[in-house]
Formats: structure tokens, C-alpha cells, sequence
């Protein structure tokens, strides 16, 4: 018995799995990308649904939400199923190609939603001088720069940090946000009235 040809007539009928897929036409893969249906955080492994262990990324541990980041970042979509679904390589590889990107659909739609507040919330600007001095140069550091910033340079409270959930993190940034613009906003007022006496 041969291999199932599937094309983009057939592919609904008898529905290829994940480990299917590079072997499809191109102009199936596209079709497959193109109707990703909607997201769906459920597994669905023959008959048995398999839930997320969270059913936000918010609750999330902040080191655990830095992980699947990083895993994102470099298409290692295998160990964020394994992290989010304790699924094996071999169950996965046998998904339903739909039920697949519909996951991770969810899983993109997750980290957008965070990446926007943060863009909202959190945002800053470095000032022309901060520029001048370098300020760019702490972005190899990634996350540990706002590590060091919620420890105030404490290493012994870094594992409390990072094992917070992430909304428990954002809302402290953004205390933090809060404070820092408050403070900019201080210091400017105080200029002008110390410029006109």
C-alpha cells in the first residue's frame, strides 16, 4: 500500500499529520498555511484532548515565558510542545497538521498579546544622551538587565524573581515604568523653575 497523495481537493478528507507535511507539495504547504483555521490551545492525539498546563501565558513562571521566547525565536517548536503539553516527539509527529498550526496559532497569539502591553506599557524611549553613552550596548544582556534592575543588583533574589509568574513580573515593571517617568517628569519641572530663578 502506498503513500497518500494528497492534494489540495483531498486534504480535508483524509487529513495529513504532522510528520506529513514536508513531504506535501509546496502548493499544499502554502494552502495548509494560508487557511490556518483559528487558534485552538487543545491537542487532539486520536481521541484523547490534551490541555495546555496554563491556559495563559501570563501565568507563566518569568524564566519558563524567557524559555519559550527563546524556543520561539529559533523554530524549536518541539520543545515548547514538550513544555507547554508533555508531549513526545513521536506524538507530535503524529497530530493532525490542522489541529498542529492551530496550536500554534494560540501559541503565537499568546506571545502577541504580551509583546503589545509590554510595547504599550512599558515602552522606552533612551534619550539622545543615553545613546550618545552607549545605552545600546545592554541589549546582549536580554533579560538580565531587567533582572538585575528587579534585584537592585542582588543575586541571592534573582531565582525569586524569575520563578514569579510573568504577571506578577509586568505589573512590577510597570510600578517600576511608573516611577521612573514620574520621577523624568520631577526632575524637568524642577529644571524649568531653577532656569527662571
Amino acid at each position: 500500500m502506498g503513500k497518500v497523495k494528497y492534494t489540495i481537493d483531498s486534504i480535508f478528507d483524509k487529513r495529513p499529520k504532522v510528520k506529513d507535511y514536508a513531504f506535501l507539495d509546496e502548493e499544499v504547504q502554502e494552502y495548509i498555511r494560508l487557511i490556518i483555521p483559528k487558534a485552538n490551545p487543545n491537542l487532539r492525539i486520536r481521541r484523547k484532548v490534551i490541555e495546555p498546563r496554563i491556559k495563559s501565558f501570563w501565568s507563566l513562571k518569568w524564566i519558563e515565558l524567557i524559555e519559550i521566547r527563546h524556543d520561539y525565536e529559533n523554530e524549536d517548536l518541539l520543545s515548547i510542545f514538550k513544555n507547554l503539553y508533555g508531549v513526545t516527539e513521536k506524538q507530535l509527529l503524529k497530530l493532525d497538521i490542522f489541529n498542529y498550526f492551530s496550536c500554534i496559532k494560540w501559541i503565537t497569539d499568546q506571545l502577541e498579546k504580551i509583546a503589545e502591553s509590554e510595547k504599550e506599557n512599558l515602552n522606552y524611549e533612551a534619550s539622545e544622551e543615553e545613546k550618545e553613552a552607549g545605552s545600546e550596548e545592554f541589549e546582549k544582556y536580554d533579560y538580565y538587565v531587567t533582572l538585575d534592575g528587579l534585584t537592585n543588583g542582588d543575586s541571592t533574589k534573582e531565582e525569586f524573581y524569575l520563578n514569579k509568574s510573568y504577571e506578577y513580573i509586568f505589573r512590577k515593571l510597570c510600578l517600576l515604568n511608573d516611577k521612573r517617568m514620574f520621577n523624568d517628569k520631577m526632575q524637568e519641572i524642577v529644571s524649568r523653575k531653577n532656569k527662571r530663578n
